[in-house]
């Protein structure tokens, strides 16, 4: 039977967990399969990876995130801390997530608490997007100021990391991809950028001007899907081979925003009135 909702839910990528909480409240559950696995006395923001093995904790002064398992135990570095949370990222089908802060700080972690990257962007920027691969091998990083922007993609087996900058400034976060090979998409305000493991730009697709706010980034075997809202307003959604090629594009004019699921050869947006659903099969040799 399914649970009464009562307050706010976290749902795993998988969707066999849940988390409920109350946005000004003082307990937090966690369900699996129906069933309560724990109860917690915390005024936390709970965030859930993929598979529900790893869960941030985010406390209200937004300066830390408890890193805990599905039993509610604090594991691996247990606390992730810095200035003001500015981003939490996961992996999109593994059970990696990271957290960025205002003071630049950032830091990221696997599915039993170790941690496999942190540091600080440069220029003394704060961090504004995060992405981390399925694998873990990679830890994108967006940071900057006022002034500029730059990607860093760091390498968690080697330690090194490489930056480029971009050319737009971007107030927030802006969608970033990290493929498992270490390939890059990130959404400029009027471009996508291609790059590889070492932030070389591969290609870039020209696009309309982005409007700041919600947009997104999925990536399935042959092709990545876009959607974003332009600065005129329109709810735009692109399929774009790994190549480069544009396969499809559509305006949703009667939807603000459009927020992309990629799973195996079905697309769906959800547009802020109507969920749409595509099919993309790979043409026969």
């Amino acid at each position: 039977e399914p649970l009464p909702i009562t307050g706010s839910e976290g749902i795993s990528g998988n969707g066999q967990y849940r988390i409920r909480y109350t946005k000004v409240g003082s307990e937090i559950e966690f369900y699996g399969g129906g069933q309560r696995f724990w109860k917690q006395k915390s005024m936390e923001y709970p965030y859930l990876s993929h598979s529900g093995r790893l869960i941030f904790m985010l406390n209200g002064d937004q300066s830390a995130a408890r890193v805990i398992d599905l039993n509610g135990n604090e594991i691996g570095i247990k606390t992730i801390a810095g200035r003001v949370c500015t981003v939490i990222s996961f992996a999109e089908h593994e059970d990696f997530g990271g957290a960025g802060f205002l003071d630049g700080s950032f830091q990221a972690v696997k599915a039993d608490g170790g941690g496999i990257a942190a540091g600080r962007v440069s220029d003394g920027g704060m961090v504004k997007s995060m992405a981390i691969s399925d694998n873990g091998r990679f830890v994108v990083v967006h940071g900057g100021n006022t002034k500029q922007d730059h990607i860093e993609i760091h390498h968690t087996g080697t330690g090194k990391s490489y930056t480029r900058s971009i050319d737009s400034v971007h107030i927030s976060k802006t969608p970033i991809h990290a493929a498992n090979d270490g390939r890059v998409v990130v959404l400029d305000k009027s471009a996508m950028l291609f790059l590889d493991e070492k932030a070389k730009v591969d290609f870039t697709i020209p696009l309309d001007e982005k409007r700041d706010g919600h947009a997104s980034i999925k990536e399935g075997a042959a092709a990545y899907a876009l959607g974003y809202t332009t600065r005129r307003g329109l709810a735009r959604f692109l399929l774009i081979a790994k190549n480069g090629n544009i396969i499809c594009q559509r305006d949703f004019p009667g939807e603000s925003f459009l927020d992309i699921a990629f799973e195996k050869e079905l697309i769906f947006l959800r547009g802020s009135d109507n969920l749409y659903c595509y099919s993309l099969h790979e043409k026969a040799e």
